[in-house]
């Protein structure tokens, strides 16, 4: 089940913090900033082999020759002989895959394990300038290409002027706190991304495609995000909107692996099963919503569905008078009506803060859930903000399906038609200290 799933032990608040420092990419000579991601990959190599290290192995596969553990600095073959090899996340969750599935898994890219050449598709090393070398090797081991890979800047989520200024010496200055929280909200994208690159690159090596490859990329996420903690609402709201924006890219309904409009009643296999997504081939708005609810573990283990009414949830009052979506046959008679799945979430008071799109106008929407109101009647449409102006939204619509759009015109007639943004709640047990 993926709440047992196998977690680093080395996920501590200090080594976070730092990685939170890390993230913002800063290079200043002589500061703890300039060095704290640095440093990262020599502290887990210090870990590798350590008293420590060596009591919080955990065995996760069997293979034929060797098993792969997850060890304090990432995953490893451990050999009969005792030794142990560092692999990626890449490496590691294909020969899982093939060894519960079955199948050759082919053109596994290994990193930093220069002694297994002739199985190296690439190799992938980080410069002092951020830039990364790439080396691609062929079948029997010899170099066929080499490169640099030049880091894009995310202008999306550049710093302010004012802290800019502070942070690059002017007269006013950040706290320590400031700076944790900064290193935090800037990073958690990055460390999404980074994640569902690899993630991504196994679907593609195993050949998934739409709700196969949907299942897959979501229950990844899950084992990775459903027990991390966070260092307040903001860096969660970040986490979010990350891994929707990165969920909207990969499934956009006009892309090469659509997932369509459409309600689905039951996407998650929630308890007694084992939590995890069932393959869908479409999903709305809020079925789409509620998506990154259960990647980051804040759904009921018993309601998933967080879209459906559930009594292990609190509503508000106003949940029971609020309007109703209407169902007319051909002839204008009314058959049906009922609460939908976006009244269901806009009241859900266990889930969501709920805010007044009035007392938003000055608010950071990154990662805050979008509520829209037909004119005179229902609540009929959730989207997700990511970035902090709403200045691109990701969602599930009727014309097509999963989508993002920077589009100018259609961002105005969303939020022309917005009543409320809701703000993910961080439970306290979830909170990094």
């Amino acid at each position: 089940m993926w709440k047992e799933a196998a977690k680093k032990a080395a996920e501590m608040d200090t080594v976070e913090g730092l990685a939170g420092l890390g993230w913002l990419g800063l290079r200043k000579a002589g500061s703890v900033l300039g060095s704290a991601w640095d440093g990262m990959e020599e502290f887990a190599k210090s870990l590798f082999l350590s008293e420590e290290t060596t009591k919080t192995i955990k065995p996760i596969n069997n293979t034929k020759d060797y098993e792969v553990v997850m060890t304090d600095a990432g995953y490893a073959r451990k050999y009969a002989d005792g030794r142990y090899e560092l692999i990626d996340e890449v490496s590691s969750q294909a020969e899982m895959y093939r060894d519960t599935y079955g199948g050759e898994v082919k053109q596994i890219a290994y990193k930093d394990n220069h002694s297994m050449l002739k199985n190296i598709s690439e190799v992938r090393e980080l410069q002092e300038d951020g830039s990364y070398k790439v080396t691609v090797y062929d079948k029997d081991g010899k170099i066929a290409q080499q490169y640099y890979e030049v880091k894009k800047l995310d202008t999306s989520k550049a710093l302010s002027y004012e802290q800019a200024y502070r942070l690059t010496g002017g007269d006013m200055s950040f706290s320590n706190d400031e700076l944790k929280q900064l290193g935090f909200l800037y990073g958690a994208k990055q460390d999404v991304d980074q994640y569902f690159e690899e993630i991504i690159k196994v679907a593609n090596i195993l050949n998934l495609q739409d709700e196969e490859r949907l299942k897959y990329v979501a229950d990844c996420l899950m084992d990775k995000y459903a027990d991390k903690k966070f260092y307040n609402e903001e860096h969660l709201a970040y986490t979010y909107a990350a891994l929707m924006e990165n969920i909207a890219s990969e499934f956009s309904y006009n892309g090469d692996n659509p997932i369509r409009y459409g309600f689905t009643k039951d996407v998650w296999a929630d308890y007694p099963n084992d939590g995890y997504m069932k393959k869908t081939k479409q999903v709305d708005c809020a079925n789409f919503a509620v998506i990154g609810l259960n990647i980051l573990g804040l759904a009921d283990y018993r309601a998933q569905d967080a879209n459906l009414p559930s009594e292990r949830y609190d509503y508000d009052d106003a949940h029971r008078t609020a309007p109703k979506k209407t169902i007319y046959d051909d002839n204008g008679n009314k058959v049906d009506e009922y609460i939908n799945g976006v009244t269901n979430l806009l009241y859900n008071d266990s889930l969501f803060k709920r805010i007044d799109k009035d007392d938003a106008t000055n608010m950071d929407l990154t990662g805050l859930i979008g509520v829209m109101k037909k004119k005179d009647s229902y609540y009929d449409h959730v989207y997700v903000n990511v970035t902090s102006d709403g200045s691109k939204i990701v969602d599930s619509n009727g014309g097509g399906g999963i989508y993002s759009s920077k589009k100018e015109s259609l961002i105005e007639k969303y939020k022309k038609r917005t009543e409320y943004y809701l703000k993910i709640k961080l439970p306290g047990w979830r909170i990094l200290k």
